[in-house]
């Protein structure tokens, strides 16, 4: 409905939970746009979220990997805002499928900054079976000598009897697969790398989960893409209009890590209107009416307070905010909300001499690496040394995360360190990655709740966003705020779009829920100049 800028009389004082991408975008941007007091709530000491970078020795680690690639003009150039372009040319041309982008980077280039972006090579691939494929499947030579050229023709069969006979409705993940991908494929790669990623059956996953990160990525698209890169090769890239985001092949990325971008912006935040509070939890919501009109949290000296906010900007865990509201909710609305389910992230940090599949003349350059193999549990391999030689302290040394996938109530996830570094050297051992012998030192890291999972109680969603969105002033953002499978550029939209609703005293938010679904952002559609959200009306 339409509504206009409310006029307040004093000072308004708002809470930020969560100082990750969507908490310190929301910060960020209410500094820049209005005249709050802000104060953010962080249960942790660390700052980014997931997006944070942990330094171990001088070694770093991205947890889950982050490229710094936007269809939204906004989202990169609020990045370029904070760090800078190090690069030799005012116009960085990039090109994908024939077509070409340049960004003008002159107003953003600093060959003379200590923090900066750099635009970095992606290439991920799969290593199944001790042999390597490319990432996204693409049908060439090197396909065919892999999978060898009757499994080659079994999936080329596959896709064109799907071509020909789809499935009309799509129920799960499992359907969305075999629909883009064909049966075959799907039953090679994706069916039992899904269950090791999200600890349950494709069938049992939402095909919501595909639309949203998979987009319209096919089988028939990556053939068309290798046919067109073998006919006109060219640099990929970043800022592309047509460019899908799995497709990606150059991205920009901080030398340091995504919490070297993070760091920067608060650094940029005013102390004597932004207060970041680290270590405090929150506990419970006081709601009246149609508002949140106290939040009562634990600080970091373990004293329990409560404050008045005009607002509430949240990237809390619904699960979470619901056990907050406590009985004021709906006993059903509650179970629901309480019960969603998240998938849990843990990652193995290993620096080694060498790593096996390397010869003196020819070194791994991925990113990524896609463990198939259902035989382990890891589910991924980052070489951090190739997002960036900072991130290593040694070059002459390899720095490697084995990324495991689980839940919080697993044995893994509470057994001892050294336990788990154990578990990591045996399985790259024997994917034939690595020799145990040549690990120098190992560190863990632990990320809880790090992906919301579409399963269980999750088709009951519509009930716990109708009850968030009866509480005016309280606003969804980022992934685990709103439980959805969201990017890093996602989560500063969503976060946008409540800072801009809040300014304007919109209280329907329905385009802030569509971030991520909408078609300003699809990868089908156009790189957006704006955000193009309104949020003068609902």
């Amino acid at each position: 409905m339409p509504s206009t800028p409310t006029v307040h009389t004093k000072r308004q004082h708002v809470c930020i939970i969560g100082a990750g991408p969507a908490g310190l975008t929301a910060a960020y941007e209410l500094q820049q746009h209005s005249d709050c007091t802000i104060t953010v709530f962080e249960k942790t000491e660390a700052i980014g979220g997931i997006s944070q970078t942990v330094n171990y020795k001088g070694n770093r680690i991205d947890i889950g990997g982050h490229r710094f690639f936007s269809k939204s003009e906004w989202v990169m150039r609020w990045w370029f805002n904070i760090l800078p372009i190090r690069s030799d040319e005012k116009n960085i041309t990039t090109s994908y499928q024939n077509n070409q982008s340049t960004i003008d980077a002159t107003e953003y280039i600093d060959q003379s900054a200590e923090d900066f972006f750099e635009v970095r090579p992606r290439k991920s691939r799969i290593f199944y079976r001790r042999r390597f494929f490319d990432y996204p499947v693409k049908f060439n030579i090197n396909t065919l000598l892999s999978f060898g050229i009757f499994k080659s023709l079994y999936i080329g069969m596959s896709l064109i009897y799907i071509r020909f006979f789809p499935i009309k409705n799509e129920k799960n993940l499992e359907d969305f697969y075999i629909n883009r991908f064909g049966k075959e494929l799907y039953l090679t790669f994706f069916k039992d790398y899904t269950k090791k990623v999200w600890g349950t059956e494709c069938k049992n996953l939402s095909a919501e989960w595909g639309r949203q990160r998979i987009k319209d990525v096919s089988l028939r698209k990556m053939i068309r893409h290798q046919l067109r890169s073998m006919l006109s090769p060219a640099k990929q890239g970043i800022g592309n209009k047509e460019v899908e985001q799995s497709l990606t092949e150059y991205f920009l990325y901080p030398p340091k890590g995504p919490g070297q971008l993070w760091e920067k912006v608060v650094d940029r935040l005013d102390k004597h209107r932004v207060d970041i509070q680290f270590n405090t939890e929150v506990l419970h919501f006081d709601v009246s009416g149609d508002l949140v009109r106290k939040v009562h949290y634990r600080d970091s000296q373990g004293i329990i307070r409560k404050d008045t906010f005009d607002a509430v900007f949240s990237t809390m865990p619904l699960k979470h905010v619901f056990r907050s509201l406590g009985n004021q909710v709906d006993e059903g609305i509650r179970h629901t909300a309480t019960n969603l389910p998240y998938r849990d992230f843990l990652i193995v940090g290993l620096l080694l001499k060498r790593l096996k599949p390397e010869s003196n003349d020819e070194k791994l350059t991925d990113n990524w690496l896609y463990i198939q193999d259902k035989g382990v549990k890891v589910g991924r391999i980052q070489l951090f040394h190739n997002w960036s030689s900072s991130m290593i302290s040694d070059p002459s040394l390899r720095w490697v995360g084995a990324e495991y996938f689980l839940n919080a109530d697993e044995p893994l996830w509470t057994r001892k360190d050294a336990g788990i570094i154990e578990l990591a050297k045996r399985e790259l051992a024997q994917i034939g990655l690595i020799n145990p012998s040549d690990v120098v030192d190992a560190t863990v890291v632990r990320m809880p709740k790090a992906y919301p999972r579409y399963s269980g109680v999750y088709h009951q969603m519509p009930q716990v966003r109708k009850y968030i969105d009866s509480i005016q002033n309280f606003y969804p953002m980022g992934r685990n705020g709103m439980h959805k499978y969201n990017n890093q550029d996602h989560s500063m939209l969503s976060a946008k779009r409540s800072v801009d609703h809040f300014s304007h005293g919109n209280f329907d938010k329905g385009l802030i829920w569509e971030t991520n679904t909408d078609q300003s952002y699809h990868e089908k559609g156009q790189m957006t100049t704006t955000d193009n959200t309104n949020p003068n009306h609902g």
